[in-house]
């Protein structure tokens, strides 16, 4: 069921831009309103959620509130020059949860102050669809807006629970109160339970388009984007991701065939008529014949 949502929001999107596609074509020359171009990102990811534990994994720790880690955002681009772009590829949104929880421990038959460290890793992966509105701040200046849908690929974890303080003193008691002898406990591994497989979002971002040549046919754009999550990484817990995605894309702009413009110009030749007449006693003049010549000539060839 969860794929079919996917289906569909791709096929709707897909839908929507090959309709604009073909408005244009049907309008204006195409290869002079559309960049097309390829994108790399770092990925910050933030976490935000509140949950105890991962649906059928024993843990201890009192909650888990937040999380962060580094990834990628890779992928190719289709920009109009006007109304919309849209961008698809391979995003990382793994991340961390750490949790310190404060306790007492005795080591030797003392209580000392001691400090247990829950951490969850999360691995994830997945394929993204951003369908994107434009509006162009200036010629170079673009702030998009528009959905992120992402479809996850990889949807695994390992977590451990281990004594952090006192440090080289300490081990976990079993649930018998037998000495386990080992300072780390509740280590499990695998792929996340009830994990969702689309994840929901919506995105804001700008680019700055930066042409690399004269003819401004390919262009270097630093960009940066906000990735805010509708909806939970697993069905039964609290867990958003945003996403803040900063790097570069290079994109490039097919040039339109030249348009020839051409200027005639008028040229106009006089004769001049010698004519003898006898007992001339005053100045006669006499109209010379007009030849009248057209001349065309092609004098530019302008790009647009």
């Amino acid at each position: 069921m969860k794929l079919n949502y996917m289906y569909f929001f791709l096929i709707c999107g897909l839908l929507s831009c090959t309709n604009l596609i073909a408005d244009d074509i049907n309008n204006q020359a195409i290869q002079t309103n559309y960049k097309i171009g390829l994108f790399g990102h770092i990925n910050i990811n933030q976490y935000n959620s509140n949950f105890t534990k991962l649906p059928e994994i024993p843990n201890c720790c009192p909650k888990f509130t937040s999380g962060s880690g580094l990834g990628y955002k890779v992928g190719v681009l289709l920009e109009h020059n006007s109304f919309w772009s849209l961008r698809a590829g391979l995003s990382d949104i793994s991340g961390d949860f750490l949790y310190k929880e404060k306790t007492t421990v005795i080591p030797n038959g003392t209580s000392v102050e001691g400090e247990f460290e829950h951490t969850i890793s999360a691995d994830l992966q997945a394929i993204f669809l951003q369908p994107l509105f434009n509006y162009w701040i200036s010629d170079k200046l673009l702030i998009n807006l528009g959905l992120d849908l992402s479809y996850l690929i990889k949807t695994d974890f390992s977590q451990k629970e281990q004594i952090s303080k006192p440090v080289g003193a300490g081990t976990f008691l079993d649930s018998l109160g037998n000495d386990t002898y080992s300072r780390i406990r509740n280590t499990f591994s695998g792929k996340i339970p009830k994990a969702n497989s689309m994840l929901f979002g919506l995105t804001l971002g700008a680019s700055y388009n930066l042409p690399l040549n004269k003819s401004q046919t390919l262009f270097l754009a630093p960009e940066a984007y906000f990735s805010y999550g509708f909806n939970n990484v697993v069905e039964t817990i609290e867990w958003k991701i945003n996403t803040i995605s900063v790097g570069l894309a290079v994109k490039y702009k097919q040039p339109p065939e030249p348009v020839y413009i051409d200027e005639y110009e008028e040229i106009f030749k006089f004769d001049t008529l010698r004519i003898a007449k006898e007992n001339i006693n005053q100045t006669t003049f006499i109209s010379g014949l007009i030849n009248k010549e057209e001349a065309k000539t092609v004098i530019e060839n302008r790009r647009i």
